[in-house]
């Protein structure tokens, strides 16, 4: 957690310098806030409110992010460091945002600001009583990732199980209340087209090498069933 404070601030801070220096990551940078647009960004004039909270003593954070480069950024020490101070950053430059603007004026802090950060330092703290390095293998990752299945839309989904017959039947409606409904009523262009002209997908065998194909039947006979149980 601290190293990703660290990461996704340094993001905030030195990615916009990047981005105008390179000219690259264009839909990146119209997001990007601005670290020093807390005073005219705001979208009402507020000189003695709370908000925007002012940097403070994050300065020499944001100091410290503009001079280093992200293999720095993401290393032990480093995130030992300042990941607290990255997440309280963070957490200014959110709540700042909440309220209208897009950044953290520089300034020094004033009572209010103090008091706020020292809400967020605090919660900021409890979050990371939390953290620790789970030690993982490439061969671990690489095992984990193969059991996870993503559905058409992109969440996450569980394992598919094999079922057999008999637990697939109690599930079907009963005798005499079924039906179909006509595909090609629901589709239009070319998918109406290929359920209408099935053979327009079928081309000559030639020899070639064939996709490898992903769908699966997932039934099994009673007995697999009952001997993978």
């Amino acid at each position: 957690m601290r190293s990703a404070g660290c990461a996704l601030a340094w993001l905030v801070v030195a990615g916009r310098t990047q981005v105008e220096a390179f000219g690259s990551l264009t839909a990146l940078g119209s997001v990007l806030p601005e670290v020093d647009a807390g005073d005219c960004a705001v979208h009402r004039a507020l000189p003695k409110a709370l908000f925007p909270i002012r940097r403070g003593s994050l300065d020499k954070l944001v100091d410290s992010l503009m001079g280093a480069s992200y293999e720095e950024v993401i290393s032990c020490d480093f995130s030992t460091a300042f990941g607290e101070e990255s997440w309280v950053f963070l957490s200014v430059l959110f709540v700042n945002w909440l309220n209208g603007s897009r950044g953290v004026p520089s300034g020094r802090w004033r009572k209010t600001d103090l008091n706020a950060v020292t809400c967020l330092r605090a919660a900021v703290q409890r979050a990371l009583r939390l953290d620790k390095v789970v030690e993982r293998s490439l061969a671990a990752v690489e095992k984990e990732l193969a059991s996870r299945f993503v559905s058409y839309t992109g969440e996450e989904v569980p394992k598919m199980e094999p079922l057999s017959c008999e637990q697939i039947i109690p599930g079907l409606p009963p005798e005499g209340h079924g039906g179909s409904i006509p595909v090609t009523d629901w589709t239009s262009g070319r998918t109406r087209s290929f359920l209408v002209r099935p053979e327009d997908g079928m081309v000559e065998d030639e020899g070639q090498e064939l996709p490898k194909l992903q769908a699966r039947v997932h039934i099994v006979t009673r007995w697999q069933w009952l001997h993978n149980w």
